[in-house]
């Protein structure tokens, strides 16, 4: 009897380490599992970063591309055409172009004052962001509802990016 009931103690201390060692087993392959979609998740960010910093620099060199195509004679017909196509949009609602005319008054008002002196690059690389607001089809055409002037407040905000010192400066001075 004595012998029976240590063997069978001894069965169920065994089966209790069987269990406890499926148990962690099992919790190992959890973590094991977590850490390779933990992996994939950072290749996917990894990836996508990559993706939205080509991004950005195909946006920096259009905008290059387009500001290094500024005449000096472009800027009074930019100037004189944007308040027509502002005022079209002055009763909208949406934030993305009230954004977008903020950013356009901006660049506006830096390009017309002349108490504010501007480098030539920032010149034009304002001057190429009113111009592309200006264009009714470019990349998303501007008379799509909506989402027509998506490109041209992406367009300005990089701009705005690029000579935010300037553009820090300018607010500074003129208190906007």
């Amino acid at each position: 009897d004595c012998l029976f009931m240590k063997i069978f103690i001894s069965n169920i201390n065994t089966q209790h380490k069987i269990e406890k060692i499926n148990i962690t087993e099992v919790k190992a392959i959890e973590e094991v599992k977590e850490i390779k979609e933990i992996k994939e998740i950072d290749v996917k960010e990894v990836e996508e970063v990559k993706e939205v910093e080509e991004e950005r620099k195909t946006t920096e060199e259009t905008i290059d591309a387009m500001a290094d195509s500024i005449k000096p004679g472009q800027e009074e017909q930019v100037l004189r055409d944007i308040p027509l196509k502002m005022e079209k949009l002055e009763h909208s609602k949406s934030n993305t172009i009230r954004e977008l005319l903020h950013n356009i008054r901006i660049a506006f008002s830096m390009l017309r004052d002349s108490d504010y002196s501007l480098s030539w690059k920032t010149k034009t690389l304002l001057l190429a962001g009113l111009i592309y607001f200006l264009l009714p089809t470019d990349l998303t055409p501007d008379f799509i509802p909506l989402i027509g002037y998506i490109d041209d407040a992406a367009v300005m905000t990089a701009i705005f990016k690029r000579i935010a010192h300037e553009v820090k400066n300018y607010k500074l001075m003129r208190k906007i």
